[in-house]
């Protein structure tokens, strides 16, 4: 999975004495930012009605260049995403004011981001010196906790149903575990591959996305992992069962089952399946392609206040899936102010119940009524 990578003001930083804490896991005192960059509101781009009159819009996020990639709703009720093309955690509040954090840039790119069970934001870093997970206070003040070993990509993060956050490590085929301290712990997966997505899911276990691996004694094929918070693990294999199979990113939907999207190599590429908590799943392939309305590499999942789920595809559109499988593709139009065609990427639902989502290319925030 690629992760795309403007400066902001100095940020005060405070270094300190990285601690070994043992063979599978290493821990440091945290480096910490204070906030010193809130901009003014943002005006309204573009408003406007898209199909079954449902209410779109794009708000700029002023100061940005590039790449916005992943956005969840804060315990504040503001929206908060990650920038990476700026190294910085942003906030949107309800009458659009941007507030942006900077990240140290040696701490590597913000690449997820979500609500902590404690009222912070917590978000990965890919790419640094060392790996780290960060932290950022309601308030904007960003910590940094780095462990391990360098140019790791921690893909996506969540809170977990013991207290703790739980995170991939796609580079190392790892999972791990932070705790509201800070005190971070990885564990292998049982297979090889490459984990993407994870989620708590209704049954207090996570839920894990792990791409196949093709290794020279084997095709190992790609799977959804069930994993308890004391590290058992549980797998379900998807079809057809091959290395190419790549399930993404996951979510929990109204129907008490797990969503997730994939891409494979069969005909039609890309996929949003449901798995139930008993590992009994059902494939619905995305809408077929056409040369003006193409199915592209999917982003994101989430559940909409409608009772749906909604995933994001990596150009033009945005799809609503029922419980029973259901699709109907929504064609965004191309934020103003650019040539590109819209990319949307994270998606979540908002404080008004709407479907927020970020623009990779416009350095915009799309708001789509449910």
């Amino acid at each position: 999975m690629a992760v795309r990578r403007v400066s902001l003001a100095a940020a005060t930083t405070l270094w300190c004495v990285l601690l070994a804490w043992g063979a599978d896991s290493v821990f440091a005192m945290p480096t910490v930012t204070m906030p010193n960059n809130v901009r003014p509101a943002s005006p309204f781009s573009y408003r406007g009605l898209l199909g079954n009159e449902r209410f779109l819009q794009y708000v700029k996020v002023t100061g940005i260049d590039g790449d916005l990639f992943d956005i969840t709703l804060g315990p504040d009720g503001a929206v908060w995403f990650t920038e990476t093309a700026s190294n910085a955690i942003g906030r949107m509040d309800a009458k659009y004011r941007v507030s942006s954090y900077p990240v140290p840039a040696s701490a590597g790119v913000p690449v997820a981001i979500t609500s902590g069970p404690d009222g912070n934001l917590w978000f990965t870093l890919g790419g640094g010196s060392q790996q780290g997970i960060g932290r950022i206070t309601p308030a904007g003040v960003i910590t940094i906790f780095p462990f391990g070993t360098a140019f790791g990509t921690e893909l996506d993060i969540t809170a977990g149903p013991d207290g703790n956050l739980w995170f991939t490590d796609f580079s190392n085929n790892m999972v791990g575990r932070v705790t509201p301290q800070g005190a971070i712990k990885e564990f292998a997966l049982p297979t090889p591959g490459a984990p993407n997505g994870i989620v708590s899911g209704p049954d207090k276990h996570l839920w894990i996305c792990e791409e196949g691996a093709l290794t020279r004694s084997q095709n190992v094929p790609g799977r959804i992992l069930r994993m308890t918070t004391a590290v058992q693990f549980k797998s379900y294999i998807l079809s057809p069962p091959s290395w190419t199979t790549a399930p993404e990113f996951i979510a929990v939907g109204s129907d008490r089952k797990l969503w997730f999207t994939e891409q494979d190599q069969t005909a039609v590429p890309y996929h949003v399946e449901s798995i139930t908590l008993h590992g009994a799943m059902s494939e619905f392939s995305l809408l077929p392609t056409s040369s003006s309305n193409p199915v592209e590499p999917i982003g994101r999942i989430t559940s909409g206040s409608d009772g749906n789920v909604w995933l994001t595809e990596g150009l033009y559109n945005v799809d609503r899936v029922t419980p029973s499988g259901g699709i109907t593709r929504f064609v965004m139009p191309p934020p103003p102010g650019t040539t590109l065609p819209p990319q949307p990427r994270g998606i979540t639902t908002g404080p008004d119940d709407n479907l927020w989502w970020v623009e990779t290319s416009s350095g915009s925030i799309g708001i789509l009524q449910p």
